[in-house]
């Protein structure tokens, strides 16, 4: 994957829930909160979101950012406690993705925690859902 995913003009920083909120807007057209908020005062028609402008992602959060984006096509059907189905990230591809990446070992917890947050954000986008 090529390309620094931070804004150049160091704009809004990104979290991980937003970068995830915008990959599921992006590739799956989920709801965006930007065009509802243009809607809803009446600016739909005069002000044309931009999806392809530059997204800021705080330098912390650019391993887990890359990751999630390597993972893309690595979802599967998945069981919940309650014998649901939903849709979830295959964690057994997680570790062969960061081994891949040669991200070291020590930080794969935290890599880990960040994926599921964005995991999490991505799906309740996807479901038109918040938090």
């Amino acid at each position: 994957m090529a390309g620094d995913l931070r804004d150049p003009q160091r704009g809004p920083p990104g979290k991980l829930k937003a970068a995830a909120r915008r990959w599921a807007t992006g590739r799956f057209g989920g709801s965006d909160e930007l065009d509802e908020d243009l809607a809803a005062f009446g600016l739909a028609d005069q002000i044309k979101a931009d999806r392809n402008a530059p997204f800021g992602i705080w330098p912390e959060n650019e391993t887990a950012v890359r990751t999630f984006l390597e993972l893309e096509a690595h979802w599967v059907i998945g069981k919940t406690a309650d014998g649901t189905s939903r849709l979830v990230l295959d964690n057994r591809q997680i570790k062969d993705t960061l081994e891949l990446m040669g991200v070291k070992r020590r930080a794969w917890p935290d890599l880990f925690n960040g994926l599921k947050v964005m995991e999490t954000a991505a799906l309740l986008e996807l479901h038109g859902e918040t938090e």
